[in-house]
């Protein structure tokens, strides 16, 4: 089988931002949309245009900067919305309004308060106004997997007939589990043959810990294109994590037949900036990109790494501009202390080794934070 490239619609700025406490100026959008181009994403989800005008400035001001990218706003269906969304992309180089409609019994009955012929309709007149004024439609069904698997395939045939080039079933809410996932994108795309014409998307959250799971999953469901943020940043539990879903098909190619286009270098540079505007720390044991992904504590692992990194390590976080670490704590082994000292610039004899080693694991016992420099002038001799 051949590799299949996979589309990354980077929703960091929308979906992202849609996180409680992150509110992001238009100029940090722009830094955080430059270092996207860097990164190598295919799409960019800057905001909402119509949401407010703050967003409608942000996502107009990313679709200024960009270079080559596709710049893409989210929008209901709805005449307002599209206007609003045409206006913030006019000067993208390549311009995307990503319209969303609800499709589960709960939504159209307790939010929306339309029929399902009345959602379909919509769905019509939304794409139909949008495809007249950007260079791409995306339209997702939302709360598609809590949808009835033939209604979410009579409106998807909707959205295709009046022009969208890529249609997205979302989990909306976290709920699916990955080979569920899987089965209900392999039926709408058996309901609904016209998906074969466009690109079929997957965009997945993680209440129950499954957004990249899934997203995997989706892949070997026949998806194109995969919806995710940098850190997994969203609302509630946050969404796919842009980092893993790449390094999983970048480490994993071989099973999954799937790759991106995505400079992996730009991965730690970008984490650490959207770290750093929306005020969201990355949690130390982040897959990817925390502090300890590639820290190693344990003596049995330290001697392994020292001898071969591939011993237990499966990435090389230079790739990511990112570096291993071997933490001096209780668990360190006297592989690694002994190549602490000498890296500080401690010359011991076998004996003063065995020696300060003792005094090591005693100290580090107590348990507490010192630098290197701090804990080896406690415990080397003097």
């Amino acid at each position: 089988m051949s590799s299949r490239r996979i589309t990354i619609f980077d929703t960091t700025l929308r979906d992202g931002e849609q996180a409680p406490g992150i509110a992001l100026r238009p100029e940090e959008k722009v830094e955080i949309g430059e270092q996207l181009e860097r990164l190598g994403v295919d799409v960019i989800e800057a905001g909402f245009a119509a949401s407010s005008p703050g967003d409608f400035e942000g996502v107009r001001a990313v679709a200024q900067a960009a270079k080559h990218v596709t710049v893409a706003s989210l929008c209901r269906a709805s005449d307002t919305d599209i206007d609003a969304a045409t206006a913030a992309l006019e000067d993208a180089p390549r311009s995307r309004i990503h319209i969303f409609l609800a499709t589960s019994a709960l939504h159209m009955e307790k939010k929306l308060r339309l029929t399902p012929d009345e959602v379909v309709a919509n769905t019509t007149s939304s794409v139909t106004r949008a495809c007249a004024s950007v260079d791409e439609v995306e339209f997702s069904c939302e709360d598609a997997t809590r949808s009835d698997p033939e209604f979410v395939a009579t409106v998807c045939r909707a959205a295709v007939d009046a022009g969208a080039t890529t249609i997205n079933l979302p989990d909306t809410v976290g709920y699916m589990l990955p080979a569920e996932y899987a089965t209900f994108i392999r039926y709408v795309r058996q309901l609904c043959p016209e998906l074969e014409d466009v690109a079929l998307s997957a965009h997945c959250h993680d209440d129950l810990g499954l957004a990249v799971a899934n997203s995997l999953a989706a892949l070997d469901a026949g998806v194109q294109q995969l919806e995710c943020t940098v850190n997994g940043i969203g609302e509630r539990a946050g969404n796919a994590s842009l980092e893993e879903i790449v390094m999983a098909m970048r480490v994993r190619g071989d099973a999954l037949q799937a790759h991106t286009d995505i400079d992996v270098s730009q991965i730690g540079p970008a984490s650490r900036l959207v770290e750093r505007l929306t005020n969201y720390p990355v949690p130390p044991n982040k897959a990817i990109v925390g502090a300890n992904a590639f820290a190693h504590e344990a003596g049995i692992h330290q001697d392994g790494l020292l001898k071969d990194v591939a011993t237990y390590q499966i990435i090389d976080p230079g790739e990511l501009g990112l570096a291993m670490t071997l933490p001096l704590g209780t668990h360190s082994g006297r592989h690694a202390f002994s190549r602490a000292c000498t890296e500080a610039g401690l010359e011991l004899d076998e004996d003063e080794l065995v020696v300060a080693f003792a005094r090591f694991k005693a100290r580090a016992d107590e348990g507490g934070a010192l630098s290197i420099h701090e804990l080896l002038q406690e415990v080397t001799l003097s």
